[in-house]
């Protein structure tokens, strides 16, 4: 499978979705990982590391939804299949753990130093003046559900990967031959004279014969045929439509006394931290403190790396630094620790505020345990009333009988189609309901659907009556398929009368009989580049910039269709040269692009070729069943 995934990036679409997506493996991923724990199958091993059924899923579903973002209102399930996303997912997390077992083998690995400087570098964890906010980066992990050794962890994985890559790609050659050449080609620019040929020129289209008529309804017998139609009935049955039922005093009791975890609230303390490069400054802040400087005050005269984020604010234990919390929880209100080192640094945490363990009180939860077990009396109607509407249908009840013995609404549509629309073609309103035109074309006519799930309730649906499809006979239809048999015509007659003219127009004399003889004036003239999709207001198929480039002055193109149906062909003029671009600053940034785009090919082939010898190196495979598995 591994190779069939390799086959796969070589592909267009393939390599269009490698230059978007970025696969993410920081804290957000690990994050995303630790909080939805998840299948427990193996989906691929690499050399003795076995990727999950869970990771794979995460990195997927992020991959998705990243796709989503680019695409917008452009994307579809089906484009996720033709650009071969979960091949490429797994494809990323397979090259991943390569890398590390790799950089592992060579002995790259980063020092506690270098991987602090790449935290505090990292603008994620930085305040608005550029200086690393401790705080900030404890909050981020936090929200991420990630505990710091967790992160440096991985960080450091990261690194090491990424000191291997730049040991490969960070010296490929790319020819300045190469360069210009690809530049010459993108700049150079063709000046044409458009002439567009009108609909209006194939206008006069002769009535058709019974015969030609007849021809043309069997041949086009899908839109002459009328689709399916169904009348409905339908019932709702809300939350509103059970009865809300008065919560008791010792319901509430006892809700208070089952949920009691709930309303609990853990020791929390209000901490401060003085945050030192070194274990000397520390002790320096230290005899500062002891001296009865505040915390404030230490800040101001020491050399601070947190001079501007001096609270944590009120804290629980869990988020204090783990080799920290018991000596922070050890503290009477106005204490602080000795000096503490972290891969950060060194910190003093001094203690400000300590609120006790403590529970919420009945009083002051009540109005939301009403409000829960009111919702929870309201849902256990709402199950129990359609229960009641399936066991009467069950027991031979028509819909309108079930309904009217619970005391529910029955409505009615129709008839309409699959798509919702009228035999007249228009559009009656449809419930909100989820799946509604699928269940009426589901269930079998004079049958109920099965109970079907809604926003806030449930809802059953009944085929009252069906109209077939049916091919309406041509005499119903004369009218429409005159009107559709002449526009086929004149399609038809358009285009080879496009293709006879363009062929006269590579002879200039011929060309300006045919100028002449069907009075054609130029649509437009300029100067395009092959990349061009328009000139002036029109737009250009890309065939026709691709075949203007194709011919040599006053040659001219083929004829190509536009958008409004008449067709265009393009006289060219004269070759502009690609101007120089040393002294055009937009010229000059493209000349960048071009080699930087041809050097990360270049870089893209050799990290394929490196993973597939590391693929050989460390025994790579791939459980089929399991991915099918994690994919359904």
């Amino acid at each position: 499978m591994l190779d069939q995934f390799r086959s796969l990036s070589g592909s267009l679409p393939a390599k269009i979705l490698l230059g978007l997506l970025v696969l993410s493996f920081g804290v957000w991923g690990i994050g995303d990982m630790l909080r939805h724990p998840g299948r427990n199958v193996t989906v691929a091993t690499v050399g003795g590391s076995a990727i999950s059924g869970d990771e794979f899923a995460r990195a997927l579903h992020r991959e998705t939804e990243n796709v989503r973002r680019i695409l917008g209102d452009n994307y579809s399930p089906e484009m996720l299949k033709t650009l071969h996303l979960p091949q490429q997912v797994l494809q990323k997390l397979v090259n991943r753990e390569l890398l590390a077992l790799e950089s592992q083998s060579l002995g790259l690995v980063p020092s506690d130093a270098e991987v602090v400087r790449h935290i505090r570098a990292n603008p994620a964890f930085q305040d608005d003046k550029g200086n690393f906010d401790k705080q900030r980066f404890e909050a981020t992990l936090r929200n991420g559900n990630i505990s710091e050794k967790t992160y440096v962890d991985q960080l450091r994985q990261d690194m090491a990967s990424g000191l291997l890559l730049g040991t490969i790609d960070s010296a490929v050659p790319v020819p300045d031959a190469a360069v210009r050449t690809l530049y010459n080609a993108r700049q150079e620019q063709r000046t044409v004279t458009i002439y567009a040929l009108a609909p209006s020129l194939a206008a006069n289209v002769p009535p058709p014969d019974n015969a030609q008529i007849a021809a043309y309804y069997d041949a086009h017998k899908s839109e002459f045929t009328a689709p399916e139609y169904r009348s409905l009935s339908y019932v709702t049955v809300t939350s509103a439509d059970a009865l809300a039922t008065a919560i008791s005093e010792d319901a509430l009791k006892a809700a208070y006394k089952e949920r009691g975890d709930e309303f609990r609230h853990p020791e929390r303390r209000g901490v401060e931290q003085l945050l030192y490069a070194s274990e000397d400054k520390a002790k320096a802040a230290e005899l500062l403190l002891k001296n009865g400087k505040s915390i404030a005050e230490v800040a101001k005269t020491t050399d601070v790396l947190n001079k501007n984020a001096l609270s944590l604010g009120k804290v629980e234990r869990g988020n204090v630094l783990q080799n920290a919390a018991d000596a922070v929880f050890s503290l009477h209100v106005g204490e602080h620790t000795p000096p503490i080192q972290s891969p950060f640094g060194w910190h003093i945490f001094h203690v400000s505020a300590i609120d006790e363990p403590s529970v919420a009180p009945f009083e002051e939860v009540r109005p939301q345990l009403e409000k829960d077990l009111k919702q929870r009396n309201a849902d256990a109607g709402l199950n129990t009333l359609a229960n009641k509407l399936e066991d009467a249908l069950a027991g031979g009840a028509t819909l309108a009988e079930a309904a009217k013995e619970l005391g529910l609404k029955v409505s009615h549509i129709g008839p309409i189609d699959r798509q919702g629309a009228a035999p007249d073609g228009s559009k009656p309103t449809l419930p909100n309901l989820d799946k509604f035109l699928v269940a009426a074309f589901k269930a079998e006519d004079k049958t109920e659907s099965p109970l079907m799930t809604a926003k806030g309730g449930y809802y059953i649906l009944r085929v009252d009556s069906v109209i077939p499809e049916r091919l309406r006979a041509l005499d119903e239809v004369r009218g429409l398929a005159l009107t559709g048999w002449q526009k086929e015509e004149r399609n038809k007659r358009l285009a080879q009368l496009a293709k006879d003219i363009a062929a006269k127009f590579s002879d200039p004399a011929a060309r300006a009989a045919a100028i002449a003889k069907y009075n054609l004036k130029p649509a437009t003239g300029g100067a395009i580049m092959r990349s061009s999709t328009a000139l002036g207001d029109l737009a250009l198929p890309p065939e026709l910039a691709a075949d203007v480039f194709t011919h040599k002055p006053q040659d001219s193109t083929n004829a190509y269709p536009l958008k409004d149906g008449s067709y265009a062909i393009a006289v060219v003029g004269n070759i502009v040269p690609a101007p120089s671009p040393d002294k055009d600053a937009k010229l000059t940034a493209a000349l960048a692009d071009i080699r930087r785009n041809l050097t990360e090919s270049a870089q893209n082939e050799i990290l394929e070729q490196y993973t597939r010898s590391l693929a050989e190196k460390y025994s790579v495979s791939v459980n089929d069943a399991a991915l099918e598995s994690v994919m359904k």
